[in-house]
């Protein structure tokens, strides 16, 4: 019933915001911004950007040290998944794909993670899927083979930021650009090694109201 105003200390446009707990609170937007705060928000910190041409479209972290962003230079191509282990101070560049663009990535633990991306280059009909077992040191591409084929002639997208986990179990979710065309959520059980696909009554062409999270297993 009651929300707060924060100031950031930006005019960036910000695109996605994780809590690693009450105090804890990673943000990431335009311009390669990254932001922090350690006291629940009363005050935010402009970490130093992974690279001022990126859009920085999702941020994941465990606590105020290390944290993972992927970002796409100039908002269309050329998508990097970047690692910091000194809370934002200094950015490793742990993957690029100059035709990609990165829509999210999630991190199960410190060392399993899963990332997607759009078809590869568009218009394909294969969507980037990489999944890590060592922190990021590698991304390994998941074999096309494991998962449906995005709908490349209606237009099918990845939705910026729209990925889940629980447990075991990710979600993300696409959208197509042409009107009457339903929206789709892929699905894995094996921490993103094998898909499945379903889709949900939303129309084409409502990209930016598009976003998938689940309270367990079952309900989302």
């Amino acid at each position: 019933s009651q929300w707060t105003v924060q100031t950031s200390g930006i005019t960036t446009r910000l695109r996605f915001i994780y809590a690693v707990d009450d105090n804890v609170v990673w943000a990431c937007g335009n311009s390669g911004v990254v932001l922090k705060t350690t006291d629940g928000g009363t005050t935010w910190g402009n970490m130093t950007p992974t690279n001022a041409g990126s859009t920085n479209y999702t941020v994941v972290a465990f606590d105020a040290v290390t944290a993972w962003v992927t970002g796409t230079v100039g908002g269309s191509a050329d998508v990097s998944i970047y690692k910091t282990t000194d809370g934002g101070l200094t950015w490793v560049s742990q993957y690029n794909n100059p035709t990609g663009f990165g829509d999210a990535l999630r991190m199960f633990d410190a060392n399993n993670g899963v990332y997607y991306g759009d078809p590869d280059p568009y218009p394909s009909g294969n969507w980037e899927i990489l999944t890590t077992s060592d922190g990021g040191a590698n991304w390994n591409r998941v074999p096309r083979a494991n998962f449906p084929p995005a709908d490349s002639v209606n237009g099918e997208y990845g939705a910026a930021c729209g990925m889940e986990i629980v447990g075991d179990n990710v979600w993300f979710n696409a959208y197509s650009g042409v009107a009457g065309t339903e929206a789709r959520v892929y699905k894995s059980t094996d921490k993103g090694l094998n898909w499945t696909v379903s889709s949900f009554p939303q129309a084409g062409g409502t990209s930016g109201s598009n976003f998938v999270t689940f309270a367990d297993a079952n309900n989302g």
